[in-house]
């Protein structure tokens, strides 16, 4: 059986390493074939060892990659931004 890639991106400050290894143990227990489990991050302190744990790639545009928080770079959450300006 083909081996299959798990990609989880963590990125600041509200959720800690716990919450990415809570996902490695339920992808660990509930998919039944060889995986890779990858951690995209920007602090990968008290992230269990049994994860490849590798920083965010910049995406190669200056307006893009200078962005804060990432996510909204994206486009990501951009709805939400109108009803809360404590996001923006």
């Amino acid at each position: 059986m083909q081996a299959v890639n798990v990609l989880c991106i963590k990125w600041g400050k509200k959720y800690g390493p716990e919450y990415v290894n809570k996902l490695h143990s339920m992808v660990r227990r509930h998919l039944h074939r060889p995986f890779r489990f990858v951690c995209l991050t920007d602090d990968g302190h008290g992230i269990d060892p049994a994860i490849e744990v590798k920083p965010i790639p910049m995406v190669g545009f200056d307006e893009f990659d200078q962005r804060k928080p990432w996510t909204f770079g994206h486009g990501w959450l951009t709805g939400a931004k109108q009803y809360n300006k404590t996001l923006a």
